[in-house]
C-alpha cells in the first residue's frame, strides 16, 4: 500500500502526528494497520446498522485504535424527517426509493422519535464507555479545538 507508507513518512518528518482510516471492512482496517500506527477508524454504526460490533470494534479494542460514529442516525431515518411518501435523488439515499432501502425506512417510520433516540443513545453509549474503558489514552476532541492525546491512566 503506497499511500501508508506516504503517510509513514509524512509521521517521521513530524508533518502529522497520526493516520486514520474510515471504513466498515475488517480485512481492509487490518491492512491499513498492519504495523499498528492506525490511530483511528471511523465506522457507520446505528441501531440499524451494528454489524461493525461483531468484528471492527473488538479488533479497536484490542489494538488500541479509537472510534468515531458515522451515521447515528442512519443518513436521517432515526430523526423521523422522512414519511413512506419521502423520494431521494440524492446519491446517499437513492437506494431507498425502491426494495429493501424502502421497507427498511418504512419499518422505522413506525417508532416514536424518542424511542428510536433513546435506543440509539443507550447502544452507542454502552459501545464507547466499553472501548473508551479499556484504552489507555484517550484523544479529546471539540469543536474548535486541537486534537491532543492525553493518558487516561
Amino acid at each position: 500500500m503506497i499511500f501508508l507508507e506516504a503517510f509513514d513518512r509524512l509521521v517521521e518528518q513530524g508533518k502529522i502526528r497520526h493516520y486514520a482510516i474510515s471504513t466498515n471492512s475488517l480485512p481492509v482496517l487490518q491492512r491499513f494497520n498492519r504495523d499498528g500506527r492506525c490511530a483511528s477508524c471511523q465506522i457507520n454504526y446505528s441501531i440499524l446498522n451494528q454489524s461493525a460490533a461483531l468484528d471492527i470494534l473488538p479488533y479497536c479494542l484490542e489494538n488500541n485504535i479509537g472510534t468515531l460514529i458515522r451515521g447515528p442516525i442512519a443518513q436521517g431515518v432515526l430523526a423521523g424527517k422522512f414519511t413512506p411518501q419521502s423520494t431521494f435523488d440524492d446519491a446517499v439515499r437513492i437506494g431507498w426509493n425502491e426494495g429493501e432501502g424502502r421497507a427498511r425506512l418504512g419499518a422505522f417510520r413506525a417508532w416514536p422519535v424518542p424511542a428510536i433516540a433513546v435506543l440509539q443513545c443507550r447502544a452507542q453509549t454502552r459501545t464507547a464507555m466499553t472501548i473508551n474503558a479499556a484504552m489507555t489514552t484517550t484523544t479529546a476532541s471539540k469543536a474548535g479545538s486541537r486534537n491532543r492525546r492525553r493518558s487516561c491512566g
